[in-house]
């Protein structure tokens, strides 16, 4: 009767321990992105003649005035690196409320020593930080919320 009650009392508390268990849905990613993209030779459209595009949809109830993010970038015909490094880092300032999408433009002719020839594609992307307007900060500093090709 003694190990009934010792094999009793341990499965009421392993029970309770995974009764108490919860998710922090706080970490997970405040945005949709769509696949991103090189744009070439558009420079009547875009005034720049290579940029990164994508859309981002903000899906936090705060509005989000800041993101920072991670890319690299290769020609699709002989895959050398378009960018002077592999992982270019930028802040761009946006201003997206809650449940609104934005399409994202953003000039790489600082980041690349010569405009391609051929069409160019993104193997990493990576939405590492978002800044809110209140003030508050969600990071992916493993990043696991990554966009790779392969």
């Amino acid at each position: 009767m003694n190990k009934r009650y010792r094999v009793f009392i341990f499965c009421c508390f392993v029970l309770m321990l995974f009764l108490s268990c919860t998710f922090d849905f706080g970490n997970l990613p405040p945005y949709c992105i769509s696949s991103p993209h090189i744009i070439l030779n558009n420079e009547d459209v875009f005034d720049s003649s290579c940029g990164l595009f994508f859309n981002l949809k903000n899906t936090d109830a705060k509005t989000i005035a800041k993101i920072n993010l991670v890319f690299s970038a290769y020609e699709s015909s002989n895959k050398k690196p378009i960018t002077t490094k592999y992982l270019n880092e930028m802040s761009v300032p946006v201003f997206l409320p809650h449940g609104e999408s934005l399409e994202v433009f953003i000039d790489l002719e600082p980041f690349i020593f010569k405009i391609p020839d051929s069409d160019c594609s993104v193997d990493f992307f990576c939405i590492k930080e978002i800044v809110f307007s209140n003030g508050d900060v969600w990071k992916d500093v493993f990043y696991s919320y990554a966009y790779c090709i392969e």
